[in-house]
């Protein structure tokens, strides 16, 4: 047996010691397992050793700075908000108040102080007035105005909704209110046409307008015009707001007993006239033509009229209505002035002869009778 110099191992002849990484762990740490320990060498996969040094723990001061900058502008933008939302009710509450303002003045007579409060330019202004007003108090007052504050949408305009009783008549519309500078009302009164009446002098609540189209408040009117032959046929008219436009089929013109009285005279002088002619023309829209059917002449002078029993009844009650094109004009359709009979001498070929003329339309008719009111004769017009 022989000896050799070869120290001994401990391990296994054939096995591969692994190599162990110097600790560099503080004294009583305790690794996690699966965890790096700091400052211990690391075995990569390809079987390389590395370092990896402590962490640092980051400073917190950067955190609470930012977190301060966006807290004030979180509060600079509430803080905006606030302000232009203020702005947005102060507008509408001015527009709401001088609408509330407008209508209280309307309501109590002070037409100054309600014209104050609108975008007027170039109107017929001449029936705002006090007195026109209280008239309008006294035959139907406003009252129970109740006005809407309104969201705003532009910063121009605003509508402010408000309700108001005329009378015992619930009015519920919209102002249009100016609110690019201070809180002017541009829509608020109605408007009259009076052109047709014009002749007439017409007056409104006892005054007498500068044009034909003036404007007028909120409110109730008596029209009444310097006429014994016209009238409405309401003793008053109401503007309820601004969209209230009154034309001539709102006057809706009558006329008056004494006109339908005037009428009736005038028309039935003239046919009695005309009844009376012997001529081939006696006027009243009743000529006859100079020849008959077959050629054969009439004779003019010969011409005899009669008027039916039923024609002379019809004349005592006609009831002639103001012209549609023409209001201050009266009128009734021919057929109502009944037909005549007629007999004539007429010429032919073997002489002259006398006999009843058969037939209808011109000659048998009259025409129809038309009265100017604004006349001052008077005169009948036979259309």
């Amino acid at each position: 047996m022989s000896m050799s110099n070869t120290p001994q191992s401990s391990q296994p002849t054939g096995q591969a010691v692994p190599l162990q990484a110097p600790d560099f762990r503080p004294q009583g740490s305790t690794p996690q397992w699966g965890q790096p320990i700091p400052g211990q060498a690391t075995q990569q996969v390809n079987g390389s050793w590395g370092y990896q040094p402590e962490a640092r723990k980051p400073s917190k001061k950067p955190l609470f700075i930012i977190g301060g900058v966006v807290l004030v502008l979180i509060i600079a933008a509430i803080a905006s908000i606030l302000v232009v939302t203020s702005a947005k009710k102060s507008k509408a509450q001015a527009a709401a108040d001088a609408v509330k303002e407008y209508l209280t003045a309307v309501s109590e007579g002070r037409a100054n102080d309600a014209t104050s409060k609108l975008n007027l330019s170039g109107a017929d202004t001449s029936l705002l007035t006090d007195e026109v007003l209280n008239r309008s108090k006294q035959l139907a007052p406003i009252t129970d105005i109740v006005t809407t504050v309104p969201e705003l949408e532009n910063e121009y305009t605003v509508d402010v909704p408000v309700s108001y009783k005329i009378g015992g008549t619930m009015v519920s519309t919209e102002l249009s209110v100016d609110i690019s500078e201070g809180a002017k009302i541009a829509s608020s009164l109605g408007e009259i046409n009076l052109k047709a009446v014009s002749a007439l002098q017409p007056t409104l609540n006892g005054a007498t307008p500068a044009t034909e189209e003036p404007l007028l408040f909120p409110g109730t009117y008596e029209v009444a015009l310097n006429s014994p032959y016209l009238q409405t046929a309401q003793p008053t008219l109401t503007v309820e707001d601004s969209t209230t436009y009154l034309g001539e089929s709102d006057l809706d013109l009558r006329p008056t007993e004494e006109a339908v009285r005037t009428f009736r005279d005038k028309v039935k002088g003239d046919i009695e006239a005309c009844v009376a002619s012997k001529a081939i023309d006696p006027g009243c829209g009743a000529a006859l033509p100079n020849n008959l059917d077959n050629g054969e002449a009439l004779i003019d002078g010969s011409i005899i009229r009669k008027l039916s029993a039923e024609a002379h009844a019809k004349l005592d009650v006609l009831a002639p209505t103001p012209d549609l094109s023409n209001p201050t004009t009266l009128s009734v359709l021919s057929s109502e002035l009944g037909t005549m009979e007629l007999e004539a001498n007429i010429q032919t070929s073997s002489g002259v002869q006398h006999g009843t003329l058969v037939g209808n339309g011109r000659g048998f008719n009259f025409g129809r009778p038309v009265l100017n009111l604004l006349d001052p004769e008077l005169k009948v017009t036979w259309k």
